[in-house]
């Protein structure tokens, strides 16, 4: 049974790029031009590492959500991930920057997905098998 990479719950923005050609220190080169063209575009963000769930890694972060990257059998997904549930559930109560993070992230979708959108999700089969048409 195929499945396709794998994206955090919380993922709004999510583009795909073929890596099937990549060697380990080619994927950590990518990593880091990522984190360089991310903090170059949008200067809010810092530079982080920290894994979201299993395989999902963020690499970028600011207050409202982070960016990252997750890879699974020559695919890779760039994504873009809402705080908006870490910050509702506060333990210092609802903070008034959750309702920022869905308008942020709609701010820069367009530009986002411009800058990393190689291949686009079209369909996914009954056994988790994904179909992805190139980005025009």
């Amino acid at each position: 049974m195929g499945r396709s990479v794998s994206t955090p719950r919380e993922a709004r923005v999510v583009c795909y790029r073929d890596v099937s050609e990549f060697e380990e220190h080619d994927w950590e080169w990518f990593v880091e031009s990522l984190q360089e063209t991310v903090r170059f575009e949008w200067p809010s963000f810092d530079e982080c590492d920290k894994w979201l769930d299993r395989e999902d890694h963020a690499i970028a972060e600011n207050r409202l959500c982070y960016v990252g990257v997750s890879q699974y059998c020559g695919c890779a997904a760039i994504w873009i991930a809402s705080k908006k549930e870490d910050l509702l559930g506060s333990d210092y109560g609802p903070q008034p920057e959750a309702n920022l993070c869905d308008a942020f992230i709609g701010k820069i979708a367009d530009k986002f997905e411009r800058l990393f959108g190689e291949y686009r999700r079209v369909a996914t089969a009954s056994n988790g098998e994904s179909f992805y048409e190139k980005v025009s």
